[in-house]
């Protein structure tokens, strides 16, 4: 699309809507990732051979758009002056079947550019048309040799941005080595390519392409980067109040931000939602999420074949990593065909290979994992009552943790002995109160009483939604407390006997690391499970002050007293 034909809203599924001006100034995320490639390429004019890539990420990471960028960022930046063209390509090029088919597609890609660089393409075009219709290896030879000299007699280099590249590749496999050939022994091309999932030949030892292409492969979003992409997007289209959500009510993205892995696509999804509700909530958020991926997670799910729908089902419902032999038993087949089906499904980019975790720590066994995570989260949406409530518990807790809480300092209260006291006398008035609970709870935990602190924490871990929402930060100030005192098997016992394990999963988890000094185990939990038990182990162990009794943030000025005459 031209600059004078501006799409005026967001590009969700396909960033070539997008005008060059907009996509240029929506390019605010991924920008270390350009400036680095960019940075290779300038240093091509110094004798230096700038490498071969393959950007590596999911369904909406941003990888077509990082070469949109890339593009214009060669065209647009003098200090590149004439000796780089780029090359664009349909995003899928379905008609690649031999290898002299791509280096035609790459003469046509060099006409457009020729075209956009004011020039005639006319004779190129003439050329290409006069290529007579030989056997394929002398095909190929002479598409490849029209191609160079053509790149020569512009004194230029030729940048091939390559979207699916998978596909390419997997389509040349009779011919990788020659194209391993061209690619390795010829300066004038330089292949940029995109592709969803790992390519086997550039991996697999005896492989065309091993250890040949660098890769940079896009994670998702941080917290930072969406707040960035979502403020501007919120700028760009004129929605102030969205922005205003976003830096005051992290507890409303954070925990869409996580389920979502940080998707760039899903994300902008969000955005539309917020800018057209930003009084909702994360749950209604989340439903109108999925509701906006249904047709194609459900056209994508449905176009495999009956024996992997089954196996995709059962590791979508089991969330977590697992092995194979344990998938075969959910999944009531022989080993064999779940083994089977497992390797298709890989090399077809649905799930992920993944080192398992215990709760023990780290294993040496492979296992696996829906590849796309906002897909894994929609199909437990879609699931029994039991799979569906543990996911919410997630939304929940991430909700929870995200809610900003303000601590308290009570350093000018005096000792934490007075405090305790205090406590004590009005736990006698209200003793199922949970914020005294947890006050009588900490300062008993501070001097080291384990047990007695043991005995309050179901009064406060129990306590309504409310109370969390207000007291979450005291909440693991007191597991803080545990860890800090030794007590950490005994508090991982006492959220499972409490039947907290899978509402507090993330906390459950990071204490197990704990107590077993391995942070393999965060391997056997999910992806958005993972993320926030990161947050939680560092705030578990953060550097107590010398004085914690004192400091924990207890108001113990707004404590019932207790009546004249009751004793501690």
């Amino acid at each position: 699309m031209s600059d004078d034909r501006a799409l005026r809203g967001v590009a969700v599924y396909n960033p070539r809507l997008l005008s060059r001006r907009e996509l240029v100034g929506d390019f605010v995320v991924r920008t270390s990732v350009l400036a680095r490639v960019c940075d290779d390429l300038r240093q091509a004019d110094h004798g230096h051979r700038p490498a071969h890539r393959i950007i590596l990420g999911q369904r909406g990471m941003g990888k077509t758009t990082l070469l949109h960028r890339l593009r214009y960022a060669v065209e647009d930046d003098p200090s590149f002056g004439a000796r780089w063209i780029p090359l664009v390509f349909p995003e899928e090029q379905y008609n690649v079947d031999r290898l002299s088919t791509f280096w035609l597609n790459c003469l046509d890609a060099l006409s457009d550019a020729i075209e956009v660089r004011g020039e005639d393409p006319g004779p190129l075009d003439a050329a290409i048309e006069a290529l007579p219709p030989l056997e394929e290896g002398t095909r190929a030879e002479r598409a490849l040799r029209l191609l160079l000299d053509e790149a020569s007699s512009r004194d230029a280099r030729l940048l091939l941005l390559v979207d699916n590249i998978d596909l390419i590749l997997g389509r040349l496999k009779d011919q990788e080595w020659a194209l391993r050939e061209a690619l390795s022994h010829e300066d004038r091309l330089l292949v940029i390519g995109a592709s969803a999932r790992a390519i086997e030949s550039t991996f697999t030892f005896d492989a065309a392409f091993y250890d040949f292409f660098e890769v940079e492969e896009l994670s998702g979003l941080t917290q930072d980067e969406t707040h960035t992409l979502l403020t501007h997007l919120a700028s760009r289209s004129g929605h102030p109040d969205v922005a205003e959500l976003v830096r005051t009510r992290p507890e409303r993205v954070e925990p869409l931000r996580v389920l979502a892995g940080g998707n760039p696509r899903t994300l902008a999804l969000l955005f539309t939602i917020l800018a057209q509700d930003a009084d909702g909530d994360v749950r209604s958020d989340l439903e109108q999420l999925l509701d906006r991926c249904t047709p194609l997670y459900k056209a994508r799910f449905e176009q495999l074949s009956p024996q992997a729908q089954k196996v995709v089902h059962e590791l979508a419902v089991y969330w977590h990593p697992i092995g194979s032999a344990a998938l075969a038993e959910l999944c009531d087949l022989p080993a064999r065909t779940v083994s089977g089906q497992l390797e298709r499904l890989y090399k077809d980019g649905v799930i992920q290979k993944v080192q398992l975790g215990t709760d023990a720590g780290a294993s040496t066994k492979t296992g696996y994992q829906v590849a796309e995570r906002f897909f894994n989260i929609w199909y437990l949406m879609r699931g029994s009552r039991r799979v569906r409530r543990e996911l919410m518990w997630l939304v929940a807790f991430l909700r929870l943790m995200h809610t900003r809480h303000e601590w308290r300092d009570d350093r000018r209260r005096g000792d934490h002995a007075e405090t305790l006291t205090l406590a004590l006398r009005a736990e006698l008035q209200a003793p199922h109160d949970p914020e005294i609970a947890q006050t009588v709870a900490c300062c008993l935990l501070a001097d080291g009483r384990w047990h007695e602190a043991a005995r309050r924490l179901p009064t406060f871990a129990n306590a309504p939604d409310a109370f969390h929402d207000a007291h979450w930060a005291d909440t693991i100030y007191f597991f803080r407390l545990a860890v800090q005192k030794g007590h950490t098997s005994h508090a991982l016992a006492a959220i499972d006997q409490l039947g907290l394990a899978d509402r507090w999963l993330p906390l459950r988890t990071a204490l197990q690391v704990l107590a077993v000094g391995d942070r393999g185990v965060l391997l056997s939990v999910a992806p958005e499970v993972r993320q926030p038990t990161e947050m939680i182990l560092s705030q578990l162990a953060e550097c107590l002050p010398t004085a914690a009794p004192t400091t924990r943030g207890f108001a113990v000025g707004s404590l019932p007293r207790a009546k004249s005459g009751d004793s501690g």
